[in-house]
């Protein structure tokens, strides 16, 4: 089953900040976040995975 971050959640996972995970989310290839509430959303663990794994080394 897919496990959902929130976003305090995933800039965690990122290790940025809120801020910055605001700015990826302007990126077009960034996964798009999923409605879990009126005024919440999520990714989903396997989206971000399979970007991340996209991404070029830095």
């Amino acid at each position: 089953m897919p496990k959902i971050l929130k976003s305090s959640d995933l800039a965690q996972v990122l290790s940025v900040s809120e801020s910055t995970l605001f700015r990826m989310r302007k990126d077009p290839s960034f996964p798009k976040p999923k409605q879990i509430h009126k005024r919440c959303v999520g990714w989903l663990d396997k989206d971000i995975e399979k970007w991340l794994e996209q991404c070029p080394a830095a």
